[in-house]
């Protein structure tokens, strides 16, 4: 049993595997992005988008260790919650780059910026134990992440 309880029991390793090769998708638009963007941008973007990648395979192998049995669950949560830091610092840098300095798209910033904000909102609200706000805080943001990645297609697709 790898995460649910019960009725749900099976749905654990499909749970994780989706876990796990979400962030493996998303090194390749990562990359993407940094193949577009990295003449337009100083050393700094280098360090936040290498960073990021790094985070994203961190994520991805503890998620894969879980499911070959070779972590626990708790040990899975630290690689997750370590690997997606340096994520969030890249949609910060992303934001930047469409809202501010106009490289990308500027919905694809706004977006970057809700889904950002949102992320907090849900980590405040389960920190403070308020279920009632976890449900629609958590849709809002899948929404958005939804939104954010049809905005980031779109803007790679007409930039390539």
């Amino acid at each position: 049993m790898l995460f649910f309880g019960g009725k749900g029991d099976r749905y654990g390793p499909l749970n994780e595997f989706f876990s796990a090769t979400t962030p493996v998708l998303l090194i390749l638009l990562a990359i993407w992005i940094y193949a577009i963007a990295r003449r337009e941008t100083g050393p700094w973007f280098d360090i936040v988008t290498w960073l990021a990648v790094g985070g994203m395979a961190v994520a991805a192998t503890g998620q894969f260790l879980l499911i070959m049995g070779g972590i626990s669950l708790g040990t899975s949560f630290m690689t997750g919650g370590a690997g997606i830091l340096p994520v969030f610092a890249q949609w910060a840098a992303l934001a930047l780059l469409a809202v501010g300095r106009h490289l990308l798209w500027a919905p694809m910033g706004w977006l970057a910026i809700a889904c950002l904000g949102l992320s907090a909102l849900l980590m405040a609200v389960w920190g403070l134990r308020l279920k009632a706000a976890i449900r629609p805080i958590g849709v809002a943001l899948t929404l958005a992440l939804a939104a954010w990645m049809g905005t980031l297609v779109w803007d790679l697709l007409r930039n390539a």
